[in-house]
């Protein structure tokens, strides 16, 4: 079931609450208030607000459970713009918009009716279904370590991407290398300049 909250006519440019909603799509809701906690842009106590509107309305106009959410859609798009007037030089007037956003917000089950069935009475049946059958994707998505690293338990190296400056180093060097013992007719690069 989809829940929907907005926000209207808030004093912020689009292009900047954007950057705040970015960071949450797609997230849980648990994730995405903390993130928004954190964040110490003016656009996100808006933004956060505007959650935990959209989790309240879940709980109490439909009675879902708020652990069980997570953010389907969540969009900024570009309201009313206010004309303004900047004084300038010499008697000059440049205009100003100040721009305004429309926020909204969709909100969706990871795990369909779990609570409304709950109250029914045959959520347990339900939901160790719906358990088992998650336990096993998870499982099914892991992929198991080789039996080398198993037995001799070698720690893996983090990613460094100093390193991998590096690597292209000495992958040029290569190359340069082999560009330098190749050989065209017996001489080496010799005529594949032009003459001048």
């Amino acid at each position: 079931m989809e829940v929907k909250a907005k926000l209207r006519h808030l004093h912020i440019a689009p292009r900047k609450v954007r950057l705040i909603i970015d960071l949450i799509r797609g997230l849980d809701t648990a994730q995405a208030l903390e993130r928004l906690m954190v964040i110490r842009q003016r656009a996100g106590k808006p933004v956060l607000k505007l959650l935990k509107s959209a989790i309240a309305n879940a709980e109490h106009n439909f009675n879902l459970d708020k652990d069980n959410l997570y953010i389907k859609e969540i969009r900024a798009d570009e309201g009313p713009s206010l004309k303004r007037w900047q004084p300038r030089a010499f008697g000059r007037a440049y205009p100003i918009k100040k721009r305004t956003t429309h926020i909204s917000i969709i909100l969706e089950e990871k795990v369909v009716g779990s609570k409304k069935m709950k109250q029914q009475g045959v959520q347990r049946q339900v939901v160790h279904e719906v358990k088992k059958d998650a336990s096993r994707v998870v499982k099914s998505r892991i992929t198991p370590t080789p039996k080398i690293l198993q037995e001799e338990s070698i720690p893996l190296k983090p990613w460094d991407p100093r390193r991998e400056a590096s690597r292209r180093h000495k992958q040029h060097q290569d190359k340069k290398k082999l560009a330098k013992n190749k050989t065209l007719g017996g001489l080496k690069r010799f005529f594949q300049r032009k003459s001048v």
